[in-house]
This record gives C-alpha cells, sequence and structure tokens, in this order.
C-alpha cells in the first residue's frame, strides 16, 4: 500500500513537470505580452530558451518539441537580438539514434536546423 501511494505520487510529479515544462515557452509569451501591454514598456528580452523533449527514432523532432520551437520563433521576430537556447543532448534513458555515419544526432542540432 504505501509503496502503491508513493508511486501514484511520482507518477503525479512526473505529469506536472512534463506539463510545466510543455508550456513554458507560452507562458512565458503570454507573461511578456501582458506585461509590456498594460505596462506601455518594450518587449525586448535577452534570450528565448527553449526545453527539449526528446528526438523521433528517425531522428526528427517531435511535435510538443515543435511546438516549442514555433513559439521560440514567434518571440524572435519580435527581438531579433534575443539569444535562442536550445536545451537537452537527447536522453539517458536510450542510445540516440544514429546519423548515415553512424554518429548519434544530437536534439539541439537537429531543433536548431
Amino acid at each position: 500500500r504505501r509503496e502503491a501511494l508513493r508511486y501514484r505520487r511520482m507518477q503525479e510529479c512526473i505529469v506536472v513537470t512534463l506539463v510545466l515544462v510543455a508550456a513554458a515557452p507560452m507562458i512565458v509569451y503570454m507573461r511578456t505580452s501582458s506585461a509590456s501591454s498594460s505596462a506601455g514598456t518594450s518587449n525586448e528580452f535577452d534570450a528565448i530558451v527553449v526545453p527539449g523533449g526528446g528526438i523521433t527514432t528517425e531522428g526528427g523532432v517531435t511535435p510538443w518539441v515543435r511546438g516549442r520551437l514555433d513559439a521560440a520563433a514567434h518571440l524572435f521576430e519580435r527581438n531579433q537580438n534575443a539569444y535562442i537556447v536550445l536545451l537537452s543532448r537527447g536522453t539517458p534513458h536510450k542510445p540516440p539514434p544514429l546519423d548515415d555515419d553512424n554518429r548519434p544526432i544530437d536534439e539541439a542540432v537537429v531543433s536548431a536546423e
């Protein structure tokens, strides 16, 4: 019983973490939009941070990462002086897909392309 409760709490923490990571770029966008429009200030920011989320077995971007990249691109259109920081090099629980030369495909590189 105690082990089942601990497992359930762990699952809940994982779900909350995934939701927050997936929503982070949109939350930042909404906060900067509402703060700047209500205060009449500029929309300048120094960096856009895009959390990783894995790549497909073929080495492509997953749909949820594509959404984050699209949100980041939209923010970049508003401030082209901002740095775009792509997080993640892959995941430790499974090997990365390999390219034609048998080299690991890096998630940040795929996202940048």
